[in-house]
């Protein structure tokens, strides 16, 4: 199964958002150390998977799209998570 542009970008955003929840979560002071190992775990996992879908939308991007390119597409959704989270 091949993943549109869109559907990639979909799912790039949800990563990216689960990815800036999770090392917001994982400085909290409080948290055990347990929580922190699988903290960061998870987020080496979904780094790995980020990665995948990179790879994935970099194959099909074509300038001549009305997509933006992979880095343009991350750093849209990172300015809008920094103003949400």
């Amino acid at each position: 199964m091949s993943l549109s542009l869109i559907d990639l970008a979909v799912v790039i955003e949800l990563v990216e958002e689960k990815i800036q929840r999770y090392r917001l979560e994982s400085i909290n002071p409080n948290n055990s150390e347990k929580f922190q190992d699988e903290y960061s775990e998870l987020i080496a996992q979904l780094g790995v998977t980020a990665g995948n879908l990179q790879d994935e939308y970099e194959d099909q991007y074509s300038p001549d799209t009305e997509r933006p390119n992979y880095d343009e597409l991350v750093k849209k959704i990172r300015s809008q998570l920094s103003k949400s989270l």
